[in-house]
């Protein structure tokens, strides 16, 4: 009986998680890739703040349920072992793929700002400082975790207060 009930929840949170996935992605016909590196919308600038914002809570609310699901299927497995392994794997998943949905819902957003104030080179910028973080701590994160994050924010402060002295 639980396994229906999380079956259905799971069917829940996965609709949740694409509704939040159109207020994403539906940017219309005339949207172009913009910047250096082309992981910037031109939609982004007329795009109401409210939808990344949404996208962030329906992924925040549907991710959990439609874990659910996927811990309905691992209780119907047969085999124990695998069905352990599926669950550790469903669950690094599900929590890695709402960080990385939350963060590309925080790009724009972040974009918006700097927008309002600066021009496009400094917003392009600083999400590519952001972007290189990420790889870098993502990178490293299970050797020197405790160690690299303090060292990213002053090198972001850095480079914000004088671009020069790194080659800019």
């Amino acid at each position: 009986m639980i396994e229906a009930i999380f079956g259905w929840l799971g069917f829940l949170g996965g609709l949740l998680t694409a509704a939040g996935d159109l207020l994403l992605d539906l940017k219309g016909r005339n949207n172009k890739k913009l910047g250096k590196y082309g992981f910037m919308e031109s939609a982004w600038d007329t795009m109401a703040a409210w939808r990344f914002k949404a996208s962030i809570l329906l992924a925040g609310v549907g991710v959990p349920l439609y874990f659910l699901g996927l811990t309905s299927l691992a209780m119907q497995m047969t085999n124990t072992a695998f069905a352990l392994a599926f669950w550790i794997v469903a669950l690094a998943g599900a929590v890695g793929g709402f960080f990385i949905h939350a963060m590309i819902c925080v790009f724009p957003l972040i974009y918006k700002k700097m927008r309002e104030s600066f021009p496009f080179e400094a917003a392009e910028d600083v999400l590519i400082l952001d972007i290189t973080l990420l790889k870098y701590h993502s990178l490293y994160s299970f050797r020197y975790s405790f160690s690299a994050v303090p060292y990213c924010m002053p090198l972001r402060l850095s480079m914000a207060i004088c671009p020069c002295r790194f080659g800019r």
